[in-house]
């Protein structure tokens, strides 16, 4: 024959028990559109080729091969070129590799096992993983012309490859599915606060279990219906965290908590109002740790109510803003000026030519009608009534009484209080209010009197 010219080829066919054909095939250099001739005549298949594939192919066999090998030997060859082999009918075609799944090739139930060389489509079910998850990790094994899509409302993988290859991955995925079979089981809790009980075992989870490992995590969830846990995961960490449950699951002999601080310089209400604005910017790792705060005006003291450790930071708050307050004693008088005197004492003694200074009173700033009285009385009425320190403070006094015995002034009261620095008071004397700010004192002008 002609198309063996660069080949030498044996071919031997003996018959075996199983009906089955076996060949003995040497060649090489032999040309891929021959080797495909040949390949239909020995297996007595019709071939179609639509296309010109370049390329030589070598084989060396030492013993037989089957017949029904030899398609298998052809889809291989062909697969190197890019093209495969596809059953149409009574017929073979050879196709490209990646249009395969375009031509209807053959379509293998869900449950069963593809055979054969050719070409296959088979749905493949997961059961314990996302499919996109397991497509993603199983994507590598399928060939390179293979076609892989993922349906995500049935779970379910849909090929088209080589049946060896999908024999594979079903394999694969079935280990996938073993391993991943998550169990759900539900705890109750007899004893301990479930909710906390819960963020314990969250925390203690994280170190016995990789947590760069999604299938060996263990979710904990809070059924405050029953008030138990509920654990999904792998059977044997499930296990491990039951031991801890029951461990953990007893009456606890810490008090949880109920402190009554009675406040002896501060008002109670006021301390509750920093606390809460404290408690308020701090984050708890578990919401039920968060202490309750309030005040007693009855007996004006802080009541708070949460874990022993958390009371003990209290309480270092509670001393700081309980601590002593300084106080500070002040006296006033309440003068009426008759204006028509005090006009005529400031002509005759020289008071500023009897003039109201801007806070509405006389000043006194030369002399008592003669020389300038010397030493530091002199030095103290020759400034104005109202001005800074000790000294116009005594100015204040001297003017005062020297203008009431004179009969251009008149005290109507002189209260005094003792009030706390840096918050304000007042007195309450008749229709007059005297405000006092801090350690001053100010006055402002009413209707009758002064404020």
């Amino acid at each position: 024959m002609t198309f063996i010219k660069t080949a030498l080829i044996t071919a031997l066919l003996v018959f075996t028990l199983q009906a089955r054909e076996q060949v003995n095939v040497n060649f090489s250099d032999l040309q891929i559109n021959d080797f495909i001739k040949l390949i239909s005549k020995i297996t007595h298949k019709n071939i179609l080729i639509n296309n010109k594939i370049n390329g030589t192919v070598n084989f060396v066999s030492t013993t037989p091969v089957y017949d029904d090998e030899l398609i298998g030997i052809l889809v291989s060859v062909l697969e190197s070129k890019g093209f495969t082999l596809i059953k149409n009918g009574s017929l073979y075609e050879v196709v490209r590799s990646t249009e395969a799944a375009k031509h209807n090739v053959s379509v293998v139930g869900k449950d069963k096992r593809a055979n054969g060389s050719l070409m296959v489509t088979q749905a493949i079910a997961v059961t314990g993983e996302n499919v996109d998850i397991v497509a993603a990790k199983i994507r590598y094994l399928i060939s390179k012309t293979a076609k892989l899509m993922t349906m995500k409302e049935s779970n379910t993988i849909l090929l088209t490859d080589y049946p060896k290859n999908i024999a594979t991955i079903k394999k694969v995925i079935k280990d996938i599915n073993t391993n991943n079979q998550a169990i759900v089981k539900i705890i109750p809790i007899k004893h301990a606060n479930a909710k906390r009980l819960q963020t314990r075992l969250l925390e203690i989870s994280k170190s016995i279990f990789n947590a760069k490992v999604a299938s060996q995590a263990v979710k904990i969830i809070l059924d405050d219906n029953i008030n138990a846990l509920l654990l999904v995961g792998l059977e044997k960490n499930i296990v491990k965290i039951e031991s801890l449950i029951q461990k953990m699951d007893v009456e606890s002999h810490a008090s949880n908590g109920v402190e009554i601080y009675a406040l002896k310089n501060s008002d109670a209400k006021a301390v509750a109002v920093s606390l809460n604005a404290i408690i308020a910017k701090q984050v708890f790792a578990d919401p039920l740790m968060k202490p309750n705060i309030s005040a007693s005006e009855e007996i004006n003291a802080i009541i708070a109510i949460g874990e022993p450790i958390i009371l003990k930071g209290i309480k270092l708050i509670i001393d700081e803003l309980d601590k002593e307050k300084y106080q500070v004693y002040v006296q006033a008088r309440i003068i009426e000026i008759n204006k028509s005197n005090a006009e005529a004492i400031g002509i005759k003694y020289g008071f500023d030519a009897a003039l109201l200074s801007s806070e509405g009173l006389y000043s006194l700033a030369t002399n008592f009608g003669g020389s300038a009285i010397a030493g530091t009385l002199g030095s103290t009425l020759a400034g104005t009534v109202v001005g800074a320190g000790a000294t116009s403070g005594f100015a204040l006094g001297a003017t005062l009484d020297f203008l009431e015995t004179n009969g251009a002034a008149k005290s109507i009261s002189n209260p005094s209080i003792l009030c706390v620095n840096n918050k304000e008071s007042s007195i309450y004397v008749g229709t007059y209010n005297f405000y006092l700010y801090r350690n001053s004192y100010k006055y402002i002008r009413t209707q009758r009197g002064y404020k």
